[in-house]
Parts: C-alpha cells; structure tokens; sequence
C-alpha cells in the first residue's frame, strides 16, 4: 500500500468491487478506510470478516501481510490524552490493534461502547470478539 492510504483505498475499493468475498482485501482496505477517517466503513468491513473467518485478521501477520498496524497504533496512541473521549478515535484504536493484540482490540472496543452503546455494528464486533476470547480460554483449559 505504500502507506498512501487514499490511494490505495480507491485501488482496493475497485478490487473488492470485482472480488466481494476477498479478505485479504477487506483487510487492507479497513486499514486505509480508518487512517482516512472512514470509521463506518472500517467497522463494517472488520464485522464482515469477523463473521467469516476471525482468525484471518486476529492472527494478522504484520510483517508477512505488510500490515502497518503497529506503527500506525504507537502513533495514535501517543495522542491517547487529547483524544480520550473522541469515540472515533477508540474505535480507530480497537480497529488497529485487532491486527496486532485482540485484548487490546477489545478494550477500546468496549470503552468505544460506552460512549455509543446503540451502534449495533460495534455491538456485533464487541460480541463476536468476547466470544472468540471465551473459546480460546475454553479450549486452554
């Protein structure tokens, strides 16, 4: 993506236009879509690939899927007192560390929640994810 991200979501936009089910490009284009502030879009397209395959993003490979999650996360989160009670920027936050750290993910996901608890599309992904959390403690123990 060569971290022009506008660019680069047009391009994918029109990939996933030719090819609706690819994940591989829905998961690049939710990184593009929250970097240019299209939160709406990110969370719709993460709710789409959690509820086919959630291991294909939370077990993202960052160097291998040249995935800038963890760049993009330590430059957001040095902002963390100024943007404490933007609600886009928590779900920016739980939207990038979904690439990186679910329990992360999760908790800006959850405090996103508080701030907007009628969002049903944050309401799905909040749900799916705590439910991947319960299975992977399940089949630990």
């Amino acid at each position: 993506m060569a971290r022009k991200y506008s660019q680069a979501a047009e391009n994918l936009k029109l990939a996933l236009d030719k090819d609706p089910e690819n994940l591989t490009v829905k998961r690049k284009l939710v990184i593009c879509y929250a970097k240019t502030g299209k939160v709406e879009k990110a969370l719709e397209l993460i709710l789409s690939i959690l509820r086919v395959d959630i291991d294909f993003i939370v077990n993202t490979d960052p160097q291998a899927d040249d995935c800038p999650c963890r760049e993009l996360t330590s430059e957001m989160e040095k902002k963390l007192n100024e943007n404490r009670e933007s609600l886009d920027y928590q779900l920016i936050l739980g939207i990038l560390w979904l690439y990186c750290n679910a329990d992360k993910s999760i908790t800006y996901f959850r405090k996103a929640q508080e701030m907007a608890p009628r969002n049903s599309t944050l309401n799905s992904i909040v749900k799916i994810l705590n439910n991947y959390k319960v299975q992977l403690i399940r089949n630990h123990n």
